[in-house]
């Protein structure tokens, strides 16, 4: 036993030796100088813009003096998902440290889908103490709210009046009706505002409602804007008093996005509208029509679109294409594929696209959009229906003709018989090994879903990447019920590593 003993001793202080301080007492060290007072506290500020959320809580774990410094990253954004016990939590804990509130630049309260519906009490009671800490939310840039109630207009009234500097908000909720002299309305110097409320389909229908003209006269005053979206096509609104917003002109926009419903005055006046923002990098046209109304566009329209989000239709008629490089096609399923593959012919830049084909077998369709965009580094796919495994493959091997692809997300219907997640991801790097972030949507017939993030890990010492792990999280509502997130690290054998990988899985 004591043999045993001085062995350790002894690796103790060979271990110490090569740790400089570590076994030496505090009386024994010599004063040093702070690391933290060798380089100024812009830099390591600096330094925490380039790092994850967890690196820096990492590094302000050090000493009380780095922690200092980094407070200002550490609460520069606070999340949470309204309806959560986390959220509520979060905000409770905050709310007992109002020295931190002048830190926070970014609030997003966003809506927890898995939690729907949430109880209202949930909600009011969070907006309550958003209330309470908005005071202190001096610095306060961007706000997110989402949630199924509306915001109190004493909420509105403590964001307008406490936090000056508030340039971006988003606002979604199921609002039934607008107050005109709503808090909301008097809100001033934003350059981005977000309006979206949603349907409602198990409401009972309402006398329509009319947008107060407060909300255009509110959106005309913010002259900065440089991103609006807005989507308020609910049956209970009356689209008529948004005509005057089609009038305007921002110099600064360069995102635009709306939802075209029945009777719109966009309908009749976007293409003036468009020609009068050269400016516009982004855009969206929602449309929420039973016909679809052709777009008509001058050829000195959007010369500098990169990014478009609207139907096959309205893709054919964009006059310059030559920037476009981010692509999500609203076809909600692809009806005319051999139209889809013309206009897509057309994005000689294209490297991200998203799209949503009806049957999974349906391999002609993806087949002619791969052949018409060869460079794609990012494709997502939803499908309507169950995807088998021999589906699956067909689908793997018409990406091999993608050599640029780096990231893939799926999307299906849930069945049991089409395995685990993994499992199909394991089939996808088969053939594409050069594969680098795959995301699984799984939505089952109850609207429960399941989503799966991998990101597959390679050895850079070969010519050609080989995967070594997949770093996974899966999180959603199991089938039979219940929340579940899971996170774990996959190891891949040399040589044909995916393919032992899935013969594991298979057995």
């Amino acid at each position: 036993m004591a043999t045993v003993i001085q062995r350790r001793l002894s690796g103790a202080r060979s271990m110490g030796k090569r740790i400089s301080g570590l076994w030496l007492s505090k009386l024994s060290r010599t004063p040093e100088i702070p690391e933290s007072r060798v380089l100024p506290a812009d830099l390591f500020r600096e330094i925490a813009n380039h790092l994850t959320k967890q690196d820096i809580l990492v590094l302000s774990s050090c000493s009380s003096e780095l922690r200092s410094l980094l407070l200002p990253e550490i609460y520069a954004t606070v999340s949470g998902l309204c309806g959560s016990r986390a959220c509520s939590e979060r905000l409770e804990m905050l709310s007992a440290t109002p020295k931190r509130w002048v830190y926070i630049r970014k609030l997003e309260i966003a809506l927890d889908w898995r939690s729907w519906p949430i109880e209202e009490s949930v909600e009011l009671r969070v907006a309550s103490t958003l209330e309470k800490i908005f005071p202190g939310l001096t610095n306060l840039e961007t706000f997110t709210w989402g949630s199924r109630y509306p915001l109190q207009e004493t909420v509105w009234r403590a964001l307008r009046t406490s936090c000056p500097n508030l340039r971006n908000l988003t606002y979604t909720t199921q609002i039934r009706e607008f107050q005109p002299d709503s808090e909301l309305f008097k809100l001033r110097s934003l350059r981005q505002f977000s309006l979206c409320v949603p349907d409602n389909a198990q409401a009972p229908p309402a006398i329509q409602l009319d947008l107060p003209p407060q909300l255009c006269d509110m959106v005309l005053q913010n002259s900065d804007l440089e991103d609006l979206f807005l989507r308020v096509c609910s049956s209970h609104n009356n689209l008529q008093s948004l005509s005057p917003l089609m009038q305007g002109t921002w110099s600064k926009l360069q995102s635009f996005h709306i939802e075209i419903c029945s009777h719109h005055p966009a309908s009749d006046a976007i293409a003036a509208f468009l020609a009068l923002h050269p400016s516009i990098k982004s855009l969206s046209l929602f449309p929420h029509l039973p016909q679809i109304l052709p777009l008509s566009l001058s050829p000195d329209t959007l010369p500098h679109l990169e990014s478009f989000t609207g139907i096959s239709q309205h893709v054919a008629a964009l006059p310059h294409v030559d920037h476009l490089e981010s692509l999500v096609l609203a076809d909600s399923p692809i009806t005319d594929p051999s139209g889809v593959h013309t206009a897509l012919g057309r994005l000689t830049s294209l490297t991200s696209l998203s799209v949503t084909i009806a049957n999974a077998g349906d391999i002609s369709t993806l087949s002619g959009i791969v052949s018409v965009c060869s460079i794609l580094q990012s494709l997502n796919v939803s499908y309507q229906t169950p995807c088998t495994t021999k589906q699956l493959k067909a689908i793997a091997v018409e990406l091999k003709r993608l050599p640029l692809l780096r990231n893939f997300t799926l999307s299906k219907t849930y069945r049991v018989a089409d395995g685990t997640m993994l499992a199909a991801v394991l089939v996808l790097l088969e053939y594409n090994p050069g594969l680098r972030e795959i995301n699984k949507v799984w939505e089952a017939t109850k609207g429960w879903k399941q989503r799966g993030h991998y990101t597959i890990t390679s050895s850079l010492s070969h010519d050609k990447p080989i995967p070594k792990f997949v770093d996974a999280e899966e999180f959603g509502p199991r089938a039979l019920g219940g929340s579940f997130t899971r996170r774990f690290r996959y190891p891949l054998d040399g040589g044909d590593n995916v393919s032992k990988g899935l013969a594991r899985i298979r057995r």
